[in-house]
């Protein structure tokens, strides 16, 4: 698996910035990872990409991972994983997100539009077997697909479980854990999260 850290700063000259944009730029290309461009970002991007995984990220990308220009209170940077060879990240355009992390087993679709508060969780695997006879066998993963749809927003400390699709327009209040599907126009929130209302 090859670690990259991908640093990222306000630059005060315009050269600085260029310089910034191509080195980043060539790291995406070097980890085969397609992308249009990033819109703006604040501090590291982690990106942890196993050989033969597939990373696509539509244009306007945009992500934060320091505290300082996030008052919500952001407490880790934002970091992107495939885990698996097959492993498939899709993300679309206009993506926003906030000290999230999004780590990849299997299939992880996000749409058009979509907002993730601080501190945000995605993830498409169990990580460990609930057989406690597997438990600590690498690779015994129970890994099912997420499918985020088009201008969702997930709010503060939101985190996504495996085999769930949430429908387009929908809302994820905050703190809440997502474990099943959340038809589209919905407000959701709690532990486990439920349908509040339709928007």
């Amino acid at each position: 698996m090859k670690n990259i850290l991908i640093k990222t700063f306000r630059a005060p000259f315009k050269i600085s910035y260029l310089i910034y944009k191509i080195s980043t730029h060539l790291k995406f290309w070097l980890y085969s990872i397609e992308y249009i461009n990033i819109k703006y970002s604040h501090g590291p991007l982690i990106v942890l990409k196993k050989k033969g995984s597939h990373i696509t990220i539509g244009k306007n990308f945009r992500f934060n991972s320091l505290q300082r220009s996030n008052p919500v209170g952001l407490n880790r940077y934002c970091q992107i994983t495939t885990l698996t060879d097959n492993a498939c990240l899709r993300i679309g355009e206009n993506f926003g997100m906030s000290g999230t992390v999004i780590s990849c087993f299997k299939n992880i679709k996000i749409g058009n539009n979509v907002l993730c508060g601080g501190n945000v969780t995605i993830m498409d695997s169990d990580w460990h077997s609930i057989d406690p006879k597997k438990r600590h066998v690498s690779g015994e993963f129970n890994n099912e697909e997420i499918i985020i749809e088009d201008n969702v927003w997930l709010g503060y400390n939101v985190t996504v479980c495996k085999g769930v699709t949430i429908g387009e327009n929908s809302v994820i209040g905050v703190g809440s854990i997502v474990t099943k599907n959340i038809p589209k126009n919905s407000v959701a929130a709690g532990i486990p999260c439920e349908v509040i209302k339709t928007i």
